[in-house]
């Protein structure tokens, strides 16, 4: 860690050296293949292909300005605050031990609506597709509010359950 930026907060080196004692011990659950395939499920969704076809060849003009002012700071910014804080928890510990707990549950609570709206737009997507792939007679499962529902219900409480037992779920 560079202790040039970090002499000003001790909670922040008390914090490395907590995670330091105990990093050993955790498993290494995503290698740099699966973070790349998650950045491009992240960003190629579905549901905007229809678009990107309207919008022609200005969608690629588009693209190219949203990775020179998104992704390539935002892959800047993260890349130096992992260095400067190399913690389990990234953006929420960031943030907790730059400003503040509160600020610190603000940015987790953040993270988890965001999270959840995402996951019920990913089950009214599913749901369409569903509808679509059986055919003119299911077209009632996309209109269906019920059915949405209980869909963005059970994405829901799948996350919350694959989250609680963590990344080992997925490994082999």
């Amino acid at each position: 860690m560079n202790r040039d930026l970090a002499a000003d907060n001790p909670r922040i080196d008390r914090a490395d050296a907590d995670v330091r004692s105990h990093s050993a011990e955790l498993p290494r659950e995503l290698g740099i293949a699966d973070l790349a395939l998650a950045q491009i499920l992240i960003v190629i969704v579905p549901k905007f292909f229809g678009t990107a076809v309207k919008a022609g060849s200005a969608h690629v003009l588009l693209w190219l300005l949203a990775i020179l002012s998104f992704f390539i700071p935002q892959a800047l910014v993260v890349s130096y605050l992992n260095r400067l804080m190399p913690l389990e928890g990234g953006l929420y510990e960031w943030a907790r031990l730059a400003f503040s707990d509160q600020i610190g549950f603000l940015v987790a609570w953040n993270i988890w609506l965001n999270t959840t709206l995402q996951v019920s737009q990913i089950s009214l997507v599913a749901t369409t597709y569903l509808a679509y792939v059986f055919g003119p007679k299911a077209a009632w499962i996309a209109a269906s509010t019920p059915v949405l529902l209980i869909a963005s219900m059970v994405l829901i409480a799948g996350m919350m359950v694959v989250a609680r037992l963590g990344l080992s779920v997925g490994s082999g």
